[in-house]
């Protein structure tokens, strides 16, 4: 199951085939103008002012080619700023941890310091009951309820 990506990978892509097409002769007909090295209007331009020649245009194509991979390997290799940012990144969480667990820590050791003061209390009140005898004849003491609304 794909998850949503808000880039195409490719366009919209319709069915229409004309009618009177016959796509066996189209793709034979462009095969002849690229071994005779003729690309349609463009190629019929050139030739009627004399400044075509054989071959130019997969020489075109090269050249082309060419560039569109040296402009590729530049993208690639422009990489080295992504990964500038990468590194301040890291330092300016690690600057930020180095800051904030010391804090965090002596807050925890607080807390811990005060649970255990909260028990020694109790267990303080709870021998201080125990070792007191037992009397059932004395008054029973009443504690509010220090929860009510």
């Amino acid at each position: 199951m794909g998850l949503f990506t808000p880039v195409k990978k490719h366009p919209n892509r319709f069915n229409y085939i004309p009618r009177y097409y016959d796509p066996v002769k189209e793709a034979r007909e462009q095969r002849r103008r690229e071994l005779r090295g003729e690309r349609g209007e463009d190629i019929d331009e050139a030739v009627a002012q004399g400044d075509y020649k054989p071959g130019d245009y997969l020489r075109r194509r090269k050249a082309m080619r060419i560039e569109r991979k040296e402009v590729q390997g530049a993208e690639r290799n422009g990489g080295r700023g992504s990964m500038l940012t990468l590194v301040v990144v890291a330092a300016v969480v690690l600057v930020a941890a180095y800051l904030l667990v010391p804090r965090i820590v002596s807050l925890m050791n607080g807390a811990q310091q005060t649970q255990t003061a909260t028990e020694e209390s109790a267990t303080t009140n709870n021998t201080a009951v125990e070792e007191a005898e037992f009397d059932p004849y004395a008054p029973i003491v009443i504690v509010p309820n220090d929860y009510q609304e």
